[in-house]
């Protein structure tokens, strides 16, 4: 049997973008220890294994800011957002408490998420569609403050 593999098969740029982003971080002295992602930084099993020998911890974070808040403090040397992104609620909260942050937001995703903000800000009706609870969809919903329809 003869198996071919698509030339598009893999990971989509923002999730490689982000995996390469975490691994070099993981191997520069210069990055704050411990580097901790929220969540999973991809939704597969052998990189998050992957990351994770490379001494990157997660915070397990299903979307709910408030389960995270008292886990965010100066314990942590730098939190990762994933390439699925957040709110802007997390950079705010990560600012206070004196906490290293880099987004891995892919751009794709982070252009919608401004997007969503700059229409939000000249009061424009915004709706999403995608999956409620999915987490791009969840913190582009954030970029808007809460007031776009899904």
């Amino acid at each position: 049997m003869k198996i071919t593999l698509s030339k598009y098969a893999g990971f989509c740029d923002g999730v490689d973008r982000a995996y390469n982003i975490v691994k070099k971080m993981a191997q520069d002295s210069r990055v704050k220890k411990p580097i901790i992602v929220l969540g999973s930084l991809v939704h597969n099993d052998d990189v998050v294994q992957n990351i994770e020998k490379l001494g990157v911890k997660k915070i397990d974070f299903k979307g709910k800011i408030d389960e995270i808040i008292d886990k965010i403090d100066d314990k942590i040397g730098t939190l990762i957002v994933t390439a699925h992104g957040i709110g802007p609620k997390i950079f705010e909260i990560a600012k206070q408490k004196g906490v290293d942050i880099v987004d891995t937001t892919c751009p794709k995703v982070i252009k919608a998420q401004r997007l969503a903000e700059t229409f939000w800000k000249r009061s424009r009706q915004i709706i999403i569609i995608g999956k409620k609870k999915h987490k791009e969809t969840m913190g582009i919903f954030r970029w808007t403050r809460k007031q776009a329809g899904t």
